[in-house]
């Protein structure tokens, strides 16, 4: 492949990233998910794209999977909803 095809195709997909993102952030509003308790100290505190789940350890919150890119507002909303303090995340 010659070094022109392959800048044409590094070019294509940073415009399919650009639009996908746009998608991504028109679309955020309709994710978001209110926080639950799952069980004891286990709380959902995700949007419908991915789950997020919070513990309370008792000294600190962890997250497991902490999100995606542009929905980190919304997570620490949700930290705040589900009645947690998100500066006490570890």
């Amino acid at each position: 492949m010659s070094k022109r095809v392959i800048s044409i195709i590094s070019i294509c997909e940073k415009n399919i990233f650009v639009v996908t993102m746009r998608s991504f952030l028109i679309i955020k509003p309709t994710r978001y998910v209110h926080p639950f308790r799952i069980l004891g100290d286990v709380w959902f505190v995700g949007d419908s794209w991915v789950s997020v789940h919070l513990i309370d350890t008792g000294n600190g919150l962890l997250l497991t999977d902490a999100g995606n890119v542009g929905a980190t507002a919304q997570l620490i909303q949700s930290i705040w909803e589900a009645g947690f303090n998100p500066a006490d995340v570890k």
